[in-house]
């Protein structure tokens, strides 16, 4: 999990709320933007824009050997994208056709734009960031009272309409 935004405790916080690693936290790896050194924070979050951040990304990859990776999010990893032009996910593209034909697992967190009147949202940015997508999925809360959920654009917990999983 490369994610420069949120530190190492919360992320893994998450995860296990989540249950997404069962008893397998031993293979999870996460990299935050910044982790504590001889001489203060050291800064580890990637710019993929530049072939430092694409050659400490492939080091990355030696060192841990993963199945999957998880870039958290696609701003943070390229700074700058201006998102609805189609030519500024080129980088993006290639990047994650050469991690699949590694034998990757690639999983790009991107925020939607804002839900419209019905309710649903829409990918931020160019149609051109789904060029490699094989599965996309949106994640909205879920919230027990229906006027939170309703203010909160996300899903009340009794609605039909939608499958709620919980433990």
């Amino acid at each position: 999990v490369l994610d420069p935004e949120n530190n190492p405790h919360l992320i893994m916080d998450r995860l296990r709320r989540f249950s997404l690693i069962g008893n397998s936290a031993d293979n999870l790896r996460v990299i935050p933007g910044s982790v504590p050194g001889d001489d203060g924070m050291v800064e580890t979050a990637l710019n993929l824009n530049d072939k430092t951040g694409l050659g400490r990304l492939g080091d990355l990859l030696k060192e841990h050997r993963p199945n999957i990776i998880v870039f958290d999010t696609v701003r943070s990893h390229f700074p700058g994208l201006k998102e609805n032009d189609a030519a500024e996910w080129t980088k993006y593209n290639v990047l994650t056709q050469k991690l699949c034909r590694m034998g990757l697992c690639v999983v790009w967190l991107h925020h939607s734009n804002k839900p419209g009147p019905d309710g649903y949202s829409t990918e931020a940015g160019s149609s051109h960031a789904l060029t490699n997508i094989s599965t996309q999925i949106f994640v909205k809360p879920v919230y027990r009272e229906e006027a939170q959920a309703k203010r909160k654009h996300a899903i009340w917990n009794e609605d039909d309409r939608f499958t709620v999983w919980s433990r």
